[in-house]
């Protein structure tokens, strides 16, 4: 499901990017977690994906990495994890996969005799 990302000023106060571990640390105490724990326990099952459950939402780590790099929200756009490692959540490692619009049929011109 898609939630818009918390505010920036929120994650900045509770969130701080570590490029050594590949993601975020907590920078506050926040629900169970101390700051200095590596947040994203939570795995997506199915993709490997580390989450982060905020305000009674969960959020790829990969999300909020991108919101606290850029200032940006991506909005439904999808974070692609350029290694295909999902557990690499380094900025560099990340790329904006914007939504493709509706697919066009194929033209007559499209198709060819198999």
């Amino acid at each position: 499901m898609f939630y818009p990302m918390p505010h920036i000023d929120f994650v900045k106060s509770i969130l701080e990017i570590d490029d050594a571990a590949g993601g975020l640390r907590w920078k506050a105490r926040y629900g169970r977690a101390w700051p200095g724990d590596l947040a994203g326990a939570g795995i997506t099952p199915g993709t490997g994906y580390r989450r982060i459950r905020l305000e009674d939402k969960t959020y790829a780590v990969g999300r909020l990495v991108w919101l606290l790099h850029t200032g940006e929200d991506p909005g439904k756009a999808t974070i692609r994890h350029l290694d295909g490692d999902p557990m690499n959540d380094r900025f560099n490692n990340l790329a904006l996969k914007p939504l493709s619009g509706p697919k066009k049929a194929p033209s007559a011109g499209d198709l060819t005799p198999g």
